[in-house]
């Protein structure tokens, strides 16, 4: 019986998940009532309080743990496995890997970035700890590149956060409605290049 409640209870909550993931995605966080979510998903704004007390916040938080934090740890694992790709070739596969895993979750990203003041206490530890953690991933990428004389020496974090900014940049520039194209590697092609030995 208490196999049956948790999955009733799981399916309950997946189905919000996914309604409101639907939802932010066609109309946008902001135009996205606690309505649409439970009337799309067929339940009620009891239920859906009782998953997320705090509303769509609550919902922000859930998407960025399902759909953000496994590509930021998938994106770690991917750079810990390019320990033998020629550098420059390493480094092309980081910044496109970076670029998309943005792109997939557009939407998550400009609602945390329109609706700052709402969303940034909740998310702010997801998303730094995520950031955090890439950061670190590639800065040990760089520094083993450096011992093995094929990149010119600098600080490894510092030359992480530098490496990811150009991608960061654009997504952001593209959200404002700015003429930019998250997919333009010239910058990051700029500084291999002064990197490489």
């Amino acid at each position: 019986m208490a196999s049956k409640r948790q999955a009733y209870y799981d399916a309950t909550h997946e189905a919000l998940i996914d309604s409101a993931r639907e939802l932010f995605k066609t109309k946008g966080y902001a135009s996205t009532t606690v309505s649409d979510i439970t009337t799309n998903a067929n339940k009620t704004r009891t239920t859906f309080y009782h998953y997320f007390p705090d509303g769509k916040v609550n919902l922000i938080q859930t998407l960025m743990e399902h759909d953000v934090t496994p590509k930021f740890k998938a994106l770690g694992n991917k750079i810990d496995g390019l320990k033998e790709t020629p550098v420059e070739t390493a480094f092309k596969i980081i910044n496109r890997d970076f670029t998309e895993m943005f792109v997939a979750s557009l939407y998550l990203w400009q609602a945390d970035i329109y609706f700052q003041d709402e969303l940034y206490p909740a998310l702010k530890e997801i998303t730094d700890d995520e950031y955090s953690g890439l950061t670190e991933k590639l800065a040990n990428f760089i520094a083993d590149r450096q011992k093995r004389s094929e990149l010119v020496q600098f600080d490894p974090v510092t030359g992480a956060k530098l490496f990811l900014a150009p991608a960061l940049q654009s997504i952001v520039l593209s959200f404002s409605g700015a003429d930019s194209d998250i997919y333009d590697t010239k910058q990051v092609e700029l500084l291999i290049q002064q990197w490489l030995v």
